[in-house]
């Protein structure tokens, strides 16, 4: 069984390699990406993941 995986990440190029990265490993699915706290907090309550990989700062609450 797969962890299912969400990624939250404001900058694009370091969201793109997350989700690479998690993309290669047979027992993770990333289910949502993310790129503002909003995406995210409608991702967890749509998605019910397992994990969530998120910046510590994200807008707009920086």
């Amino acid at each position: 069984m797969s962890l299912r995986v969400i990624v939250a990440e404001d900058s694009l190029l370091v969201r793109e390699g997350i989700v690479g990265v998690l993309n290669r490993q047979d027992d993770l699915d990333v289910v949502a990406v993310c790129a503002d706290l909003p995406e995210l907090l409608a991702a967890v309550e749509r998605c019910t993941p397992d994990v969530v990989v998120t910046d510590v700062r994200m807008p707009p609450e920086h």
